[in-house]
């Protein structure tokens, strides 16, 4: 086994081993910082790639897209979202402040609904430790805007989830799905005061 080799699976095991840590109790643990710089050290000499790879491992342990998929649209529709489930794996609070995606040309807002009418949701979404977070139509939910491209059903993209200390999280290959008629109808309506369910 190379040494290239070898630091792959010293990085694979540290960075599960940190996942390990993150469910365990205080007693049990000094914390998931401390097996991130552990991880971070095992890759300090190796090449560029490996160490992406090691950052997605690192920051995977802190925050999870379960079920992730992106709403498909037509060209010209301008307008989707991301959807799915935000998981908290780690024993503090995380405050999801912003996201981009692998799409060319696009803006990016994370959105509340409220009494029917969508609006950029002020703050962020705040996961609590060991927690969950719904991202669903009707509901909060990332959106993408000013994208006249199709993205097609069947796709992937990368979703990258900005978080309130810096941290990025790099959510990668997120499957584009196609939602029946009526769930959601975002291109017939404005930037803003947008209204969800509405295919009058």
């Amino acid at each position: 086994m190379n040494t290239r080799t070898l630091t792959r699976a010293t990085v694979a095991t540290l960075a599960s081993a940190s996942l390990i840590l993150a469910g365990c109790s205080d007693s049990t643990k000094e914390s998931v910082d401390d097996a991130t710089s552990a991880v971070t050290s095992a890759a300090a000499e190796v090449g560029e790639d490996v160490k992406e790879e090691v950052a997605d491992a690192v920051t995977e342990v802190a925050l999870h897209l379960e079920d992730g998929y992106v709403r498909a649209i037509p060209e010209n529709s301008g307008m989707t979202a991301v959807f799915g489930v935000l998981e908290n794996r780690t024993d503090r609070d995380i405050t999801l402040v912003g996201f981009t995606t692998s799409l060319d040309d696009a803006d990016y807002e994370i959105h509340e609904v409220v009494d029917g009418t969508m609006r950029e949701k002020d703050g962020g979404i705040k996961i609590k430790a060991g927690g969950k977070h719904i991202l669903e139509p009707g509901a909060d939910h990332l959106m993408i805007l000013n994208h006249d491209r199709a993205i097609e059903a069947g796709s992937t993209i990368n979703v990258i989830l900005e978080l309130s200390d810096g941290t990025k999280v790099t959510v990668k290959d997120v499957p584009v799905r196609a939602i029946a008629a009526g769930e959601e109808d975002y291109a017939s309506h404005g930037d803003h005061g947008m209204k969800h369910g509405d295919d009058s």
